[in-house]
């Protein structure tokens, strides 16, 4: 049951030994007595609870909190909770789904760290990480339950910092006319070997002198900009030294809930050698906007790199540009080499050229995913192959979209019954496309071009249940 809860992202089931769950919603009031959420420490080891603080404001630590709950950093500290919820409380029935009742939540820890093993924070106005506050991830007990892959909907912001992998927090329903976070000068936010969100959907600031760490680290603002100068209000600028520490991460995720602003010259992802310093790297945004970039161009590297947009967005339209744009998923340094086309329509905007490198296969995975560019496209990979069983994609580009493989390279394994629509001006095809009792639908008003060597495959194949094979 434990592996099953683990799967689907939700709690699993209690047992004797665990600890259970407190909940407070309250208006105005101060904890900084002893509240115990500790497992059982016998034989049979339980996991620590779950505690849940909701009022109009919060506060935790020192800073002024008049009209405000306000608990104390060693009380959390103490609680010996699994999970630390402040400005939320999970929906009866589904402990997955958050609703936030917190208007600002104010972290001001002073010189004491807060230190829990899975903390998160959720307000419908503000998020503020005082100047130098800490916050660190309790060590990973050996019982503690996979992480519950939290969902909330509406404008906000919210952060979590959770010791292990895997510990999401995604939104729905995002507009931009509320939701700000601060993250102040000299502030850490450490989760050592596990997970780090940060996310507003009007504003996200985060001070120069932040440090972040994580292993799998996610910022998620209303628009993200890569290379020039520090933005306006409503953008979150990846400086030379916060680019420097996301590029640290073994994976990154840049959410965008309206577009991620590469400038010319923009690098994100490699050393100075050209290899990939980040393993996987999630680009979750409908426009990628390159209309700057006309110059030097922008280059993206990573191990794998995926393409999605997981908002409510309608089919992306592409806007022409002078723009040019290279993604590089390599094998150099361990990674898969994929680039990963996911759900969502993403569109490359004010781009003449996007070129798609892949050491291994451009992968088909999610079931609706649409790209498109206004300018010429170029896929370089082993195979474009399907990732997930019947995965459907849509690649548009309204110049020439190009294909090519490794001379000797075959092409990678593929689920079956994909559907691929390739949609341009004009196709040149001189690499593999291998959908196994798929689809492939080639609509072009111009020149198709099938180069010698090259490869479209959606041929039957048998499948195997077990020990049996399904004809």
């Amino acid at each position: 049951l434990a592996a099953r809860a683990a799967a689907q992202g939700v709690a699993a089931t209690e047992r004797p030994a665990d600890a259970g769950t407190f909940s407070l919603d309250t208006v105005n009031a101060r904890l900084e007595g002893d509240i115990a959420l500790a497992g059982a420490t016998g034989v049979a080891a339980g996991r620590g609870g779950r505690a849940e603080f909701v009022a109009g404001q919060i506060v935790v630590g020192d800073a002024a909190a008049e009209g405000a709950l306000r608990i104390g950093v060693a009380t959390l500290n103490s609680l010996g909770a699994q999970t630390v919820v402040l400005g939320a409380r999970s929906r009866a029935g589904e402990g997955n789904t958050l609703d936030v009742g917190a208007r600002t939540v104010t972290l001001a820890g002073g010189e004491q760290a807060l230190s829990v093993p899975d903390l998160v924070v959720a307000a419908t106005e503000e998020i503020r990480v005082e100047a130098g506050t800490t916050v660190v991830a309790a060590p990973v007990s050996a019982k503690a339950p996979a992480p519950i892959a939290y969902v909330i909907a509406g404008d906000g912001a919210a952060m979590r910092v959770s010791n292990q992998g895997g510990a999401t927090l995604s939104r729905s329903q995002a507009e931009g006319a509320s939701g700000v976070l601060r993250v102040g000068e000299g502030s850490r936010l450490d989760a050592g070997a596990g997970s780090l969100l940060l996310d507003a959907t009007q504003d996200t600031r985060i001070a120069a002198s932040a440090t972040l760490r994580a292993e799998e680290l996610a910022l998620g603002a209303r628009a993200i900009t890569i290379g020039g100068p520090v933005a306006g209000p409503g953008v979150l600028a990846l400086t030379p030294r916060l680019l420097d520490q996301v590029s640290q991460a073994g994976q990154l995720t840049l959410h965008a809930y309206q577009q991620i602003n590469l400038k010319d010259g923009a690098v994100l992802g490699e050393d100075d050698g050209g290899l990939p310093t980040l393993d996987r790297l999630v680009l979750d945004t409908p426009n990628l906007r390159v209309a700057e970039a006309a110059q030097a161009g922008a280059r993206i590297t990573a191990g794998e790199i995926t393409l999605t947009d997981s908002g409510d967005t309608a089919s992306a339209v592409a806007t022409a540009g002078a723009g040019r744009l290279t993604l590089n998923a390599s094998t150099a340094a361990g990674g898969s080499g994929d680039i990963r086309l996911a759900d969502g329509s993403l569109a490359v905007n004010g781009a003449a050229s996007l070129v798609l490198n892949a050491d291994n296969a451009l992968a088909l995975a999610g079931r609706d995913g649409r790209l498109v560019t206004a300018g010429n496209l170029h896929v370089s990979a082993r195979g474009i192959v399907a990732e997930a069983p019947a995965a459907g994609q849509v690649i548009q580009a309204d110049g020439t979209l190009t294909t090519a493989s490794p001379v000797g390279s075959v092409a990678p394994a593929s689920a079956l019954g994909a559907s691929l629509t390739l949609q341009a001006a004009s196709l040149e095809h001189g690499g593999r496309i291998v959908l196994p009792s798929g689809e492939l639908v080639v609509d072009t008003q111009g020149a198709l071009i099938l180069r010698e060597g090259s490869r479209i495959d959606v041929a039957g194949s048998d499948a195997s249940v077990g020990d049996a094979v399904v004809a």
